[in-house]
């Protein structure tokens, strides 16, 4: 994804999502929903693939510090113009569709760095860093809240009219000026830029001709496979560097260009989801930083500048969207707080972020706050009769029917963060029985809907991995004896 054009090459970012099977060409806007929990995931890939590293050079021998290992750039890696994305396995798949895309490369090669590449900690740590950097570049209010969304379409200086990803394409020409002949080659061959346009990998990418002559950047290329790095003309540091310019001039011209509408709400829940990803980036990601040419967009800043964004961002909420006399969250932020009260995924989002703050050093305020909070959720959500938590508070008449959220669809469902919360606090404060105990009632409401599909929900199936190690020591070994033979359905 992080290769594709999903993810803005030039800005940092995921769009919403992709309309083909390759990750090419996206839906442009781009959520805050969405992209924290990217950066999330992410981090937990570049935590698994730095402790195998470690294995895997303690057992050759070597020693590396954490800094060390995530910090430098590997081999495989090539910088951040590195790919994850095999152009001739989809040029296979599109000759076999009839589109006959060419491909440069072959396939042996480009998957072999691609395996390489995969266990590679400094590829999602610049992903990390990325996203979060875009998020504190553009998505962020000058008081520190997050704001919601930016959208699809943007006029288009040809021809005046808004049009989707206007903002983001780009013609063959447009980079050559921008770039000049020589870094152009270099970056088109790389970035898969064509003088009739990219967006022909499948019949899904441009079903419309939206996209004719345009090109959506992604990744097609590895450094290392471009033709004057193979033919040693151009040394592969300097390859590396040019290729960090060409993005970073890019990048300023494209800032001319009319931007995407901003809807600039703040969102409770989703500034709990950023703030828990802006609190872990600052525990996990090593404090040197990266060398900034070739890591363009990633601007380089240390993990305390990510602490100092989360709770920018608490403050704003707390501030805010907080009613210390009523006691109550609201939902949004446009200008002033919302009239509507916050629902069960504003507090349970909000508590998780700020039990993550604490964790990163943020201050002992955030854990009384979260703890205030849950006492709140658990006040005006919990189903006292069958377990679980309603999605609202029942505040309002005209509702005659209270609802639960139990499905972790775009986002987490409220009862399964909620529960993996109450766990939280069960291990870091007095009276964890009782609180141990409502997770897991709160667990044993969703039983039903794990059995009833094959592919169990992420959210809940994560907190039930937490509550079983909460309730039995021995679980982490029966754990790990499971995952080891278990297999998602297909």
């Amino acid at each position: 994804m992080a290769a594709g054009g999903l993810y803005d090459q030039l800005g940092g970012g995921f769009h919403r999502y992709s309309v083909d099977e390759y990750w090419h060409v996206p839906h442009f806007e781009k959520m805050m929903y969405d992209n924290p929990q990217l950066a999330l995931t992410y981090l937990d890939a570049f935590r698994i693939t730095l402790a195998s590293q470690k294995q895997q050079q303690k057992a050759a021998g070597g020693s590396s510090s954490s800094s060390s290992g995530a910090a430098g750039t590997t081999a495989a890696a090539a910088g951040a113009g590195a790919a994850l994305f095999s152009p001739a396995a989809a040029a296979a798949a599109a000759a076999a569709a009839g589109d006959g895309v060419a491909a440069a490369g072959s396939s042996s090669s480009s998957l072999a760095v691609e395996d390489a590449q995969l266990m590679d900690p400094t590829v999602y740590a610049t992903v990390v860093r990325g996203v979060l950097d875009y998020m504190r570049r553009d998505m962020t209010h000058p008081e520190g809240g997050l704001y919601s969304a930016e959208d699809a379409d943007s006029q288009d200086a040809a021809t005046s009219k808004k049009a989707e990803g206007a903002f983001y394409v780009w013609t063959a020409d447009e980079v050559v000026q921008v770039l000049g002949e020589e870094r152009a080659g270099l970056f088109a061959e790389v970035y898969g830029v064509q003088q009739g346009g990219n967006c022909n990998l499948s019949a899904r990418s441009d079903p419309h001709q939206e996209f004719t002559g345009k090109n959506v950047l992604m990744q097609f290329m590895q450094l290392g496979g471009v033709s004057s790095v193979q033919q040693e003309a151009l040394p592969l540091a300097r390859a590396q560097q040019l290729l960090g310019e060409c993005r970073q001039l890019l990048f300023a011209q494209r800032a001319g260009r009319p931007r995407p509408s901003l809807d600039d709400k703040v969102v409770t829940a989703w500034n709990g989801q950023a703030i828990s990803a802006y609190a872990l980036a600052s525990r996990v990601l090593p404090a040197e930083q990266p060398p900034a040419p070739p890591c363009f967009p990633v601007e380089g800043c240390t993990p305390g500048t990510y602490l100092q964004a989360a709770v920018a961002a608490a403050r704003f909420v707390k501030e805010q969207l907080w009613d210390e006399g009523a006691g109550r969250l609201r939902r949004a932020f446009c200008k002033a707080p919302s009239t509507v009260e916050g629902f069960a995924d504003d507090y349970a989002l909000l508590i998780a972020g700020l039990l993550d703050l604490y964790e990163a050093g943020g201050g002992l305020d955030w854990l009384r706050w979260a703890l205030q909070l849950q006492d709140t959720l658990d006040s005006l959500f919990w189903d006292s009769s069958s377990g679980g938590y309603f999605q609202g508070s029942g505040a309002d008449p005209s509702i005659k029917l209270r609802l639960k959220e139990d499905y972790d669809g775009a986002e987490p469902a409220p009862s399964s963060i909620a529960a993996a919360n109450l766990l939280r606090l069960a291990a870091l404060l007095p009276q964890g029985g009782a609180r141990s105990a409502q997770a897991r009632d709160a667990v044993n409401t969703e039983q039903p809907l794990v059995h009833q599909q094959a592919q169990i929900p992420t959210g809940i199936c994560l907190c039930i991995h937490r509550l079983a190690m909460h309730l039995r020591p021995d679980c982490p070994c029966l754990l790990a004896c499971s995952l080891v033979c278990y297999r998602p359905c297909s």
